[in-house]
Protein backbone atom coordinates (compact mmCIF):
# COMPACT_ATOMS: atom_id res chain seq x y z
CA UNK A 1 0.00 0.00 0.00
CA UNK A 2 2.72 2.51 1.27
CA UNK A 3 5.44 0.90 -1.44
CA UNK A 4 6.79 -1.32 0.86
CA UNK A 5 7.33 -5.06 -1.03
CA UNK A 6 7.21 -8.34 0.24
CA UNK A 7 11.04 -10.27 -0.02
CA UNK A 8 11.17 -11.38 -3.63
CA UNK A 9 12.65 -14.50 -2.66
CA UNK A 10 9.66 -16.13 -1.17
CA UNK A 11 7.71 -15.49 -3.53
CA UNK A 12 6.82 -18.61 -5.40
CA UNK A 13 5.51 -18.72 -9.37
CA UNK A 14 1.70 -18.70 -9.24
CA UNK A 15 -0.62 -21.64 -10.20
CA UNK A 16 -2.67 -22.33 -12.73
CA UNK A 17 -6.19 -21.37 -10.96
CA UNK A 18 -9.18 -23.85 -11.19
CA UNK A 19 -12.99 -22.74 -11.70
CA UNK A 20 -14.11 -23.78 -8.76
CA UNK A 21 -13.43 -24.03 -5.26
CA UNK A 22 -14.51 -24.64 -1.89
CA UNK A 23 -13.06 -21.37 -0.02
CA UNK A 24 -11.82 -18.13 -1.69
CA UNK A 25 -10.12 -15.96 0.43
CA UNK A 26 -9.98 -12.10 -0.72
CA UNK A 27 -6.61 -10.43 1.23
CA UNK A 28 -3.39 -11.59 2.42
CA UNK A 29 -3.03 -10.40 6.02
CA UNK A 30 -2.16 -12.73 8.63
CA UNK A 31 -5.82 -13.52 9.18
CA UNK A 32 -6.35 -14.42 5.59
CA UNK A 33 -2.87 -16.33 5.55
CA UNK A 34 -4.13 -18.67 8.82
CA UNK A 35 -7.55 -19.23 7.34
CA UNK A 36 -5.91 -20.63 4.21
CA UNK A 37 -3.59 -22.88 6.24
CA UNK A 38 -6.13 -23.92 8.21
CA UNK A 39 -8.39 -24.68 5.51
CA UNK A 40 -5.88 -26.41 3.10
CA UNK A 41 -4.89 -28.61 6.31
CA UNK A 42 -8.23 -30.02 6.17
CA UNK A 43 -7.82 -30.51 2.38
CA UNK A 44 -9.87 -27.92 1.51
CA UNK A 45 -9.65 -26.57 -2.28
CA UNK A 46 -8.34 -22.80 -1.39
CA UNK A 47 -7.58 -20.10 -3.22
CA UNK A 48 -6.02 -16.75 -2.05
CA UNK A 49 -6.44 -13.51 -3.70
CA UNK A 50 -4.39 -10.05 -2.82
CA UNK A 51 -2.97 -7.17 -4.00
CA UNK A 52 -0.29 -7.80 -1.64
CA UNK A 53 0.91 -9.91 1.26
CA UNK A 54 1.12 -8.79 5.02
CA UNK A 55 -1.98 -5.91 4.41
CA UNK A 56 -0.88 -3.82 7.87
CA UNK A 57 1.85 -5.35 8.79
CA UNK A 58 3.61 -3.69 6.15
CA UNK A 59 2.70 -0.75 7.86
CA UNK A 60 4.42 -1.53 11.45
CA UNK A 61 7.76 -0.85 12.02
CA UNK A 62 8.43 -3.07 15.39
CA UNK A 63 5.95 -5.71 16.96
CA UNK A 64 6.60 -7.03 20.31
CA UNK A 65 3.22 -8.74 21.27
CA UNK A 66 2.95 -11.58 18.91
CA UNK A 67 4.35 -14.77 21.26
CA UNK A 68 7.08 -16.57 19.98
CA UNK A 69 8.43 -13.28 17.71
CA UNK A 70 9.55 -10.14 20.03
CA UNK A 71 10.65 -7.27 18.65
CA UNK A 72 10.16 -8.16 15.29
CA UNK A 73 9.37 -6.01 11.85
CA UNK A 74 5.81 -6.07 10.12
CA UNK A 75 7.84 -6.88 7.32
CA UNK A 76 10.03 -9.74 8.32
CA UNK A 77 6.78 -11.24 10.23
CA UNK A 78 4.90 -11.18 7.46
CA UNK A 79 7.71 -13.11 5.46
CA UNK A 80 7.62 -15.54 8.13
CA UNK A 81 3.95 -16.36 7.74
CA UNK A 82 4.63 -16.26 3.84
CA UNK A 83 7.07 -19.08 4.13
CA UNK A 84 4.76 -20.74 6.37
CA UNK A 85 1.70 -20.53 3.62
CA UNK A 86 4.06 -22.21 1.22
CA UNK A 87 4.42 -25.38 2.76
CA UNK A 88 0.65 -26.27 2.36
CA UNK A 89 -1.05 -26.84 -0.92
CA UNK A 90 -2.83 -23.69 -1.66
CA UNK A 91 -3.32 -21.81 -5.04
CA UNK A 92 -2.47 -17.97 -4.86
CA UNK A 93 -3.23 -14.45 -7.10
CA UNK A 94 -0.97 -11.90 -5.91
CA UNK A 95 -0.67 -8.67 -6.88
CA UNK A 96 -4.82 -8.84 -8.28
CA UNK A 97 -7.60 -7.73 -6.96
CA UNK A 98 -11.68 -8.93 -6.90
CA UNK A 99 -13.93 -6.53 -8.72
CA UNK A 100 -16.92 -8.40 -8.15
CA UNK A 101 -18.85 -10.90 -5.51
CA UNK A 102 -22.25 -12.07 -5.60
CA UNK A 103 -24.05 -15.13 -4.66
CA UNK A 104 -26.11 -17.40 -7.04
CA UNK A 105 -27.52 -20.33 -5.91
CA UNK A 106 -25.73 -22.36 -3.66
CA UNK A 107 -22.14 -20.53 -5.29
CA UNK A 108 -20.44 -17.48 -5.16
CA UNK A 109 -19.37 -15.93 -8.43
CA UNK A 110 -16.06 -13.96 -7.96
CA UNK A 111 -14.72 -11.61 -10.89
CA UNK A 112 -11.20 -10.72 -10.54
CA UNK A 113 -8.83 -8.42 -12.52
CA UNK A 114 -7.86 -10.20 -15.22
CA UNK A 115 -11.54 -11.04 -15.85
CA UNK A 116 -11.44 -14.59 -15.08
CA UNK A 117 -14.77 -15.78 -12.86
CA UNK A 118 -14.13 -18.05 -10.21
CA UNK A 119 -16.85 -19.91 -8.66
CA UNK A 120 -16.09 -20.73 -5.08
CA UNK A 121 -18.87 -22.20 -2.37
CA UNK A 122 -17.63 -19.81 0.55
CA UNK A 123 -15.89 -16.54 1.04
CA UNK A 124 -13.55 -15.27 3.71
CA UNK A 125 -12.86 -11.36 2.92
CA UNK A 126 -9.81 -10.48 4.65
CA UNK A 127 -9.69 -6.66 3.05
CA UNK A 128 -8.75 -5.05 6.13
CA UNK A 129 -8.74 -1.30 6.05
CA UNK A 130 -7.20 1.74 4.56
CA UNK A 131 -5.84 4.88 6.94
CA UNK A 132 -8.33 7.22 8.67
CA UNK A 133 -8.30 10.77 7.48
CA UNK A 134 -9.17 13.63 9.74
CA UNK A 135 -11.11 15.86 6.87
CA UNK A 136 -10.03 19.09 7.86
CA UNK A 137 -8.67 21.50 5.14
CA UNK A 138 -5.38 21.07 3.61
CA UNK A 139 -4.96 17.58 4.34
CA UNK A 140 -5.72 16.18 0.67
CA UNK A 141 -3.56 19.08 -0.76
CA UNK A 142 -0.49 18.43 1.94
CA UNK A 143 -0.34 14.44 1.79
CA UNK A 144 2.83 13.01 0.83
CA UNK A 145 4.63 16.74 1.31
CA UNK A 146 4.40 16.97 4.60
CA UNK A 147 1.53 14.84 5.86
CA UNK A 148 1.30 11.24 6.37
CA UNK A 149 -0.36 7.99 7.62
CA UNK A 150 2.72 5.99 7.92
CA UNK A 151 5.78 6.09 9.89
CA UNK A 152 8.00 3.22 8.76
CA UNK A 153 7.61 4.46 5.07
CA UNK A 154 7.98 8.51 5.61
CA UNK A 155 9.70 8.75 8.68
CA UNK A 156 13.25 8.89 8.31
CA UNK A 157 12.68 12.24 6.01
CA UNK A 158 12.32 13.60 9.60
CA UNK A 159 15.37 13.04 11.34
CA UNK A 160 16.56 15.94 13.32
CA UNK A 161 13.59 18.00 12.40
CA UNK A 162 10.28 18.33 14.60
CA UNK A 163 7.11 16.09 13.89
CA UNK A 164 3.78 15.47 15.49
CA UNK A 165 1.37 12.82 15.39
CA UNK A 166 -2.28 12.63 15.87
CA UNK A 167 -4.33 10.37 17.74
CA UNK A 168 -3.88 8.27 21.29
CA UNK A 169 -3.89 4.99 20.70
CA UNK A 170 -1.49 2.39 20.58
CA UNK A 171 -0.72 2.94 16.59
CA UNK A 172 -0.10 6.76 17.76
CA UNK A 173 2.18 6.08 20.43
CA UNK A 174 3.89 3.67 18.92
CA UNK A 175 4.57 5.93 16.25
CA UNK A 176 5.97 8.36 18.64
CA UNK A 177 8.00 6.15 20.03
CA UNK A 178 9.81 5.34 16.94
CA UNK A 179 9.95 8.67 15.35
CA UNK A 180 11.40 9.62 18.72
CA UNK A 181 14.36 7.96 18.35
CA UNK A 182 15.40 10.33 15.23
CA UNK A 183 13.63 12.97 15.15
CA UNK A 184 14.23 16.52 17.11
CA UNK A 185 11.01 16.41 19.02
CA UNK A 186 7.66 14.78 18.78
CA UNK A 187 4.45 16.26 19.89
CA UNK A 188 0.87 14.42 20.21
CA UNK A 189 -2.07 15.74 19.62
CA UNK A 190 -5.22 13.84 21.00
CA UNK A 191 -8.73 14.72 20.77
CA UNK A 192 -9.86 13.14 24.26
CA UNK A 193 -8.71 13.89 27.80
CA UNK A 194 -6.62 10.87 28.23
CA UNK A 195 -4.52 8.02 25.67
CA UNK A 196 -6.26 5.09 24.92
CA UNK A 197 -3.40 2.92 24.24
CA UNK A 198 -1.85 0.21 26.41
CA UNK A 199 -0.55 1.54 29.92
CA UNK A 200 2.82 0.05 28.52
CA UNK A 201 2.97 2.16 25.69
CA UNK A 202 1.68 5.09 27.62
CA UNK A 203 4.40 5.05 29.67
CA UNK A 204 7.00 5.00 27.79
CA UNK A 205 5.72 8.45 25.74
CA UNK A 206 5.65 10.25 29.21
CA UNK A 207 9.07 8.91 30.12
CA UNK A 208 10.39 10.43 26.87
CA UNK A 209 12.17 13.31 27.18
CA UNK A 210 11.45 14.37 23.39
CA UNK A 211 7.73 13.91 23.62
CA UNK A 212 5.36 16.09 24.27
CA UNK A 213 1.40 16.41 24.60
CA UNK A 214 -1.87 18.32 24.25
CA UNK A 215 -4.99 16.29 25.36
CA UNK A 216 -8.47 17.76 24.35
CA UNK A 217 -6.82 18.95 21.34
CA UNK A 218 -7.82 18.51 17.61
CA UNK A 219 -6.08 19.98 14.16
CA UNK A 220 -8.58 22.33 12.69
CA UNK A 221 -6.72 23.12 9.50
CA UNK A 222 -3.48 22.02 7.96
CA UNK A 223 -1.43 25.02 6.29
CA UNK A 224 1.30 25.34 3.74
CA UNK A 225 2.06 25.50 -0.07
CA UNK A 226 4.35 23.06 -1.84
CA UNK A 227 5.13 22.08 1.82
CA UNK A 228 3.63 21.47 4.92
CA UNK A 229 4.65 24.62 7.23
CA UNK A 230 2.74 24.37 10.16
CA UNK A 231 -0.95 23.19 11.95
CA UNK A 232 -3.62 25.19 13.19
CA UNK A 233 -4.83 23.05 16.80
CA UNK A 234 -8.07 23.88 19.11
CA UNK A 235 -7.00 22.98 22.33
CA UNK A 236 -9.37 23.85 25.51
CA UNK A 237 -11.26 26.03 23.64
CA UNK A 238 -8.22 28.23 22.28
CA UNK A 239 -6.98 28.11 18.54
CA UNK A 240 -3.18 28.22 18.28
CA UNK A 241 -0.81 27.58 15.47
CA UNK A 242 2.22 25.29 15.70
CA UNK A 243 5.17 24.98 13.03
CA UNK A 244 5.89 21.67 11.95
CA UNK A 245 7.84 20.18 9.46
CA UNK A 246 6.09 16.50 9.18
CA UNK A 247 2.55 15.14 10.34
CA UNK A 248 1.58 11.44 10.91
CA UNK A 249 -2.16 11.22 11.65
CA UNK A 250 -2.69 7.96 13.34
CA UNK A 251 -6.34 7.89 14.34
CA UNK A 252 -7.27 4.21 13.18
CA UNK A 253 -8.46 2.46 10.05
CA UNK A 254 -11.62 2.87 7.47
CA UNK A 255 -12.91 -0.60 6.67
CA UNK A 256 -12.08 -2.08 3.02
CA UNK A 257 -16.14 -3.37 2.94
CA UNK A 258 -17.04 -1.90 -0.11
CA UNK A 259 -17.20 -4.65 -1.96
CA UNK A 260 -19.43 -6.29 -0.22
CA UNK A 261 -21.83 -3.35 0.90
CA UNK A 262 -24.77 -4.88 -0.98
CA UNK A 263 -24.43 -8.03 0.67
CA UNK A 264 -24.14 -7.75 4.08
CA UNK A 265 -24.77 -5.95 6.93
CA UNK A 266 -22.45 -3.04 7.86
CA UNK A 267 -22.20 -1.45 11.67
CA UNK A 268 -22.20 2.42 11.61
CA UNK A 269 -18.68 2.89 10.79
CA UNK A 270 -18.83 0.28 7.77
CA UNK A 271 -17.30 -2.49 9.62
CA UNK A 272 -18.81 -5.73 8.23
CA UNK A 273 -21.21 -7.22 11.30
CA UNK A 274 -19.80 -10.61 12.04
CA UNK A 275 -21.18 -13.44 14.81
CA UNK A 276 -18.85 -15.31 17.06
CA UNK A 277 -17.27 -17.81 13.98
CA UNK A 278 -17.22 -14.78 11.97
CA UNK A 279 -20.01 -15.35 9.84
CA UNK A 280 -21.53 -12.46 8.13
CA UNK A 281 -25.50 -12.04 7.24
CA UNK A 282 -24.77 -13.84 4.23
CA UNK A 283 -24.64 -17.30 4.95
CA UNK A 284 -21.10 -18.77 3.40
CA UNK A 285 -19.44 -15.24 3.62
CA UNK A 286 -17.17 -14.76 6.25
CA UNK A 287 -14.96 -11.49 7.63
CA UNK A 288 -12.03 -11.40 9.25
CA UNK A 289 -9.50 -9.02 10.83
CA UNK A 290 -10.05 -4.65 10.53
CA UNK A 291 -12.99 -4.83 7.79
CA UNK A 292 -15.13 -6.57 10.70
CA UNK A 293 -16.72 -5.34 13.41
CA UNK A 294 -14.26 -7.02 16.00
CA UNK A 295 -13.28 -4.84 19.10
CA UNK A 296 -9.31 -5.45 19.11
CA UNK A 297 -7.90 -4.94 15.86
CA UNK A 298 -4.55 -6.87 16.43
CA UNK A 299 -2.37 -9.41 14.21
CA UNK A 300 -3.14 -12.01 16.94
CA UNK A 301 -7.16 -11.43 16.83
CA UNK A 302 -7.54 -11.50 13.06
CA UNK A 303 -5.20 -14.86 12.87
CA UNK A 304 -7.48 -16.08 15.29
CA UNK A 305 -10.72 -14.96 13.21
CA UNK A 306 -8.97 -16.88 10.18
CA UNK A 307 -8.59 -20.04 12.18
CA UNK A 308 -12.39 -19.81 13.37
CA UNK A 309 -13.70 -18.95 9.95
CA UNK A 310 -12.00 -21.78 8.21
CA UNK A 311 -12.80 -24.47 10.92
CA UNK A 312 -16.66 -23.30 10.25
CA UNK A 313 -15.90 -23.20 6.81
CA UNK A 314 -14.90 -26.61 7.19
CA UNK A 315 -17.67 -28.21 9.37
CA UNK A 316 -20.30 -26.95 7.03
CA UNK A 317 -18.98 -28.39 3.88
CA UNK A 318 -18.58 -31.79 5.35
Amino acid sequence: MFGITLDQNILKPEVVIKDKYDLVIIGAGPGGMNAAIYAARNGLSTLIVSKDIGGQLLNTNIIDNYLGFYNISGEALSNHFYEHLNNFKIDKLINHEVLSLKKENSFFKIKLSNEKIINSKSVILSTGGNPRKLNVPGELELTGKGVSYCVICDGAFYKGRDVIVVGGGNSALEAALDLSKYVNKVHIIQNLNKFTGDKLLIDQVINTKNITYDLNSTISKIIGDEALKKVEVISNDKIKDINIDGLFIEIGITPNSKLVKDLVDLNEFNEVVVDNNQQTSLKGLYAIGDVTNNKYKQVITAISGGAIAALEINKNIK
